[in-house]
């Protein structure tokens, strides 16, 4: 097999979900043994553009089996009321493999000038400030619930990359109670990327053998809560611990990861389905962390019936302007799987209101 045909198998699709008669952690393994089962039948990597000679299918085995047996340890010492060893477990797997090569753990950057958003559900008809749209307030950290990439306790910046995704990470409330507000990073951000790269016929470089090679700390991190009832959910064990690993360390400020709420029937999605997490870098007692603080500008939040009423019910994107929302997302399916200009939405049309309203 070549390595462009791996992408080509279903076990690369994502999320996750587990089967009745299973549980989380015998899913991770079975999950990874079908991908080195995979791998092996990679016969070369010649046909991926800007790969040393020295990397072999070989030298890419041994690392791999070091990489699957650091995660399948982790998630082992956890069930077995061990999280600190388990924390230290998944720091030294990372650890290692950054040590070896940077790349194989697929670190992206931002400069200046990146937008994103930040959505919240409000309870009257009254707009938060945009104080209230950042991080939970440190005064209020027992509000921190145990989620994904969250540790009960500890504020993070959650932030989607268009307004659609917050929409859907809120598991898509009512448009008149949903409220958002755009960030724009004044600090170059640095994350550990959990998305996949355009995966299309003919873009099999570096970034597609990195996005393979850091795959099952992917999948480890994407599988659907199977009992969403209990208040442990295995989970949520590696994306918690990767989030605590990027707080402890300085070379990264984020994740960058998919939605679980968006299932995909493809190994990758055309667009910007993207969410991050950012930690706060500080303890506080009250408050807002100051180098989050300094690292975005944010606006004022709006609604939908905040643009309807000062606008007179009637928003348009005019059409010279719809094409860079479409671009956004444009192979959107909100329903029945039929395909919706995301501009002729409204949550495309509340995009381009803040996008082209942000004061400083």
């Amino acid at each position: 097999m070549k390595f462009k045909e791996i992408f080509s198998d279903p076990i690369f699709i994502l999320p996750k979900e587990i089967p009745k008669k299973s549980e989380y952690a015998k899913y991770i393994q079975k999950i990874f043994n079908q991908y080195i089962e995979l791998l092996s039948q990679v016969t070369d990597l010649k046909d991926i553009n800007g790969i040393a000679g020295s990397i072999t299918i070989e030298k890419t085995m041994e690392r791999q089996m070091e990489f699957l047996e650091g995660i399948s340890q982790c998630i082992d010492l956890y069930y077995s009321g061990k999280p600190s060893e388990a924390y230290d477990t998944l720091s030294k797997t990372i650890s290692t493999r950054i040590s070896k090569n940077k790349s194989m753990i697929r670190i992206g950057k931002y400069e200046l000038g990146e937008s994103f958003y930040r959505g919240r559900i409000g309870k009257d008809n009254f707009l938060y400030n945009k104080n209230e749209m950042f991080h939970i307030p440190f005064e209020l950290r027992g509000q921190v619930a145990t989620q994904r990439y969250s540790i009960p306790g500890f504020p993070s910046l959650y932030l989607g990359k268009t307004i659609y995704v917050c929409w859907e990470e809120l598991k898509r409330p009512d448009l008149n109670m949903f409220q958002v507000s755009r960030l724009i990073n004044t600090q170059p951000i640095e994350y550990i990327d959990l998305t996949p790269p355009d995966l299309t016929a003919g873009f099999y470089n570096t970034k597609a053998f990195g996005y393979m090679m850091v795959w099952p700390l992917i999948a480890a991190c994407s599988v659907k809560v199977q009992n969403p009832a209990d208040h442990f959910k295995p989970e949520y064990i590696v994306p918690q611990l990767l989030l605590q690993w990027v707080r402890n360390t300085n070379d990264v400020d984020g994740i960058k990861y998919n939605s679980t709420n968006i299932s995909g029937k493809k190994t990758s999605l055309t667009g910007q389905y993207h969410n991050f997490v950012f930690p706060v870098k500080e303890r506080g007692v009250s408050g807002l962390c100051n180098e989050l603080l300094n690292s975005f500008q944010i606006s004022d939040p709006i609604s939908w019936q905040s643009i309807q009423v000062s606008t007179g019910g009637d928003y348009r994107i005019p059409n010279i302007k719809s094409g860079y929302i479409d671009e956004k997302l444009p192979d959107l399916r909100i329903y029945s799987n039929r395909r919706t200009n995301y501009s002729q939405s409204v949550l495309g049309k509340m995009e381009y209101f803040l996008d082209e309203n942000q004061e400083s």
